[in-house]
This record gives structure tokens, sequence and C-alpha cells, in this order.
């Protein structure tokens, strides 16, 4: 973790969000992470962290980040950089959309709306840029330089901030053998020979006896 002396963060501020065990979601466990780079002077904030609450996915990890950069950005042009469609789609659809009960991240969206009445919505400058991208991504102008090294730091906070949480390797250890035995028996079930179609099933509807004098 690096934080400004000032507290405020001053740059391009890069937010990312991050899960583990995402295939089941009763242990699912997500983190956040924003990294902060001032062009000639490197990275000068670096903030990471479990995601609290009891909705563990990665947009809601997301949409944190950016509410994270919202809290401690300072004067002057907010500009932030994110892999997550979802957080930019979001915000342009504007807060009507995203304050409803209906959707999911309400809560946090109100709170993001709320600070950006504060720091003024023409001073936001939200970007996306694709994840996990290589070298040749960058020759090939798919993403900058600049935009690639800072998306890859603020994923790796965002893995030590989901791997802050506490766990049970034991337990993922049980549901990891049990999802194995499950898929070994649906080969297995799969391979076997099928039932003959041709053969006409028995019909075992139920049947309403009819009463003396009732039609």
């Amino acid at each position: 973790e690096l934080a400004p002396a000032d507290g405020i963060l001053h740059g391009i501020r890069y937010g990312d969000g991050s899960g583990l065990h995402p295939r089941w979601q009763r242990v699912r466990r997500c983190g956040l992470g924003l990294a902060v780079l001032t062009p000639g002077r490197g990275y000068t904030a670096q903030l990471y962290g479990p995601l609290p609450g009891w909705q563990q996915d990665v947009m809601a990890a997301e949409s944190i980040a950016f509410l994270m950069y919202l809290r401690f950005s300072g004067d002057g042009p907010l500009q932030f950089v994110t892999d997550c469609k979802g957080v930019v789609d979001t915000h342009l659809r504007g807060p009507a959309a995203s304050c409803d009960s209906w959707f999911p991240y309400a809560a946090i969206w109100r709170a993001i709306w709320a600070k950006i009445d504060d720091v003024g919505e023409d001073r936001i400058l939200l970007r996306w840029v694709p994840a996990h991208t290589s070298r040749i991504a960058v020759d090939r102008g798919e993403i900058t330089f600049v935009d690639r090294l800072g998306n890859e730091e603020a994923d790796s906070l965002a893995k030590l901030g989901a791997a802050m949480h506490p766990g049970d390797d034991r337990v993922i250890d049980r549901m990891e053998r049990s999802e194995a035995a499950v898929e070994l028996v649906g080969e297995v079930h799969g391979a076997a020979p099928g039932p003959h179609w041709d053969q006409q099933a028995s019909d075992t509807s139920p049947h309403i006896a009819r009463r003396s004098g009732w039609g």
C-alpha cells in the first residue's frame, strides 16, 4: 500500500476488482484495487482491500473501486480507467437506471452519484480498457503502454484485496473434489447406452375414478 503525502489522489486512477473461487457463490470472495499513476513520478498511490458485505461479486468490487477514487480525489480533471464495461455502462445510463431498488448494486451507486454531485459530473473522465492484454496488444494500438501498466497494477492489487478475506482451504478442497466427482459421474452416464426411444412409455398419469350418478 502506497499513500500520498496529502491523502489526495493525483494522476490517472486505475481501478479493478477480482474474485476468488468464482464458480461457487457461497464461498466466493472478492477484493478491489486502485493504482494511481502520475506522469513523471510513477505510482503515487496504491489501495487495496477485501470487498465488504455479503454481496461478493466482481461488479460490486469494481464499483467500490470507482467510489474510492471519487472519495479521495482532489481538484482538476478526474480520470478513472477500468476494464469493467459494467461500470462504464452504468455511469452512462445515469442515476435513474442505477439507483432504483431493482438494480443489484443500487446502494453502491447511490453513494457514487452523491459523490459525483459533490465533485461535478463535468470533471469526470471514465475510460474503458481491455483486460489482461499482452505487449502485442500495445503494438497493435489496442491499449497504450501506460494503460496496460496501470491496469495490471490495479489487477494485482485487487487480487491482494481478495486474499485478505478469511477462508478455509479444506472447505474449498472438498468442494473441488465433489465437483470433480459429479463431473466424472456425468461423463460416465453420458457414455452409457441411452433409453430405447422407440418403445412407448407406460401411462403413469393419475386417473380420477368416476362416481356413480355423475355424468
